[in-house]
């Protein structure tokens, strides 16, 4: 279940019932929204509290990333049908619900919107490499970060070494990421 509690301390309030793996929770820009996921689904639910609402009836297992700075939409990735999917794809869903779109890049997970909405920071790898974890693993398939342009279809290699990079996430002009390069 997702659980809420103030950055201050004190009493969690639990905003999710029922025997669901939900996970990846993600606030909305303003903070009133919690987009996650639910059994390969993508949901949102108020941060004050309510029901649920689903997203997403895609055919694939979905996982929830990121919302666009202006809260319009979710950023998800999706793959096959299971949680750990060969190879995924971001799309984005409306906030306010209807069809799923596909974004440009052919594979993708681990996202980042820019602050200005117009480039996203992510992982163009195989998912296997991703979900698998592997801490110090230096092979052909080590996981790297890229960014993408939306407008322009522009495609720039952030990092590339023998190390794994991925987890992005943009604050204002810098992106961070998780490596294992020492």
């Amino acid at each position: 279940q997702l659980w809420i509690a103030a950055r201050s301390g004190g009493m969690a309030r639990r905003l999710t019932e029922g025997d669901y793996s939900e996970f990846n929770p993600v606030f909305s820009p303003d903070g009133k929204n919690i987009a996650f996921t639910r059994e390969g689904s993508v949901y949102v639910i108020a941060a004050a509290g309510g029901a649920p609402r689903r997203l997403t009836w895609h055919p694939s297992w979905a996982s929830v990333e990121a919302w666009t700075p202006d809260g319009k939409y979710i950023l998800f990735h999706s793959g096959r049908n299971r949680p750990l999917p060969s190879m995924p794809r971001l799309f984005r869903v409306a906030f306010e619900g209807g069809m799923e779109e596909p974004l440009p890049m052919p594979i993708a997970g681990f996202a980042s919107y820019s602050p200005d909405g117009r480039r996203i920071a992510y992982s163009p790898v195989p998912e296997m490499a991703i979900y698998m974890g592997r801490d110090r693993y230096r092979g052909g398939a080590t996981t790297f970060l890229a960014l993408y342009e939306l407008a322009t279809n522009h495609y720039e290699e952030l990092t590339r070494s023998e190390a794994n990079d991925m987890y992005p996430m943009w604050r204002g002009n810098s992106i961070y990421f998780a490596c294992d390069r020492s």
